[in-house]
C-alpha cells in the first residue's frame, strides 16, 4: 500500500470513529404519573345504554350537513332503495377513479412476403 492510501485509510477510519462518538447521556424524561386538565373525570361514562339521538348530526351546527342528511333522508325512504341508490354511487366512483389510472395501449403486426421472380 503506497503512503497516501495508507494516510488516507488511517483518516478515513479516525473520522468515522468521531462520528459515532456520542455526546452526554441525556436526562431521563420524566412524565406525569397520573393526568390532569379539565377534560379528565373519574366518574364520567364513555358509554350509554341510550340511543343514539335521531337527530345526531345537528349536534355539529353545519348548515350544508343539515341540507345533505335531509336530502338523503327524502331520496332514501326504504332500505331498498338506499342500497341501490349505494351501489349506483359506488358504480359511478368506481367509473371515476378508473380514469385516473394511466393507461397503454398495445399492438402487434407482423407481414411476410416473397419477392416475385421478376424483381431485380
Amino acid at each position: 500500500m503506497t503512503r497516501i492510501a495508507l494516510l488516507s485509510t488511517a483518516a478515513l477510519v479516525s473520522l468515522s470513529l468521531a462520528a459515532c462518538a456520542v455526546g452526554p447521556k441525556a436526562p431521563d424524561a420524566r412524565l406525569p404519573l397520573e393526568a390532569s386538565g379539565a377534560f379528565i373525570s373519574q366518574d364520567a361514562q364513555a358509554t350509554t345504554s341510550a340511543p343514539a339521538r335521531d337527530d345526531w348530526w345537528r349536534l355539529y351546527s353545519d348548515p350544508a350537513l343539515d341540507v345533505l342528511v335531509q336530502q338523503a333522508l327524502v331520496e332514501n325512504n326504504s332500505i331498498e332503495v338506499a342500497a341501490q341508490n349505494l351501489r349506483q354511487v359506488r358504480a359511478v366512483l368506481g367509473e371515476v377513479r378508473t380514469g385516473l389510472l394511466p393507461s397503454t395501449q398495445t399492438s402487434a403486426s407482423y407481414q411476410r412476403g416473397r419477392p416475385s421472380g421478376s424483381s431485380t
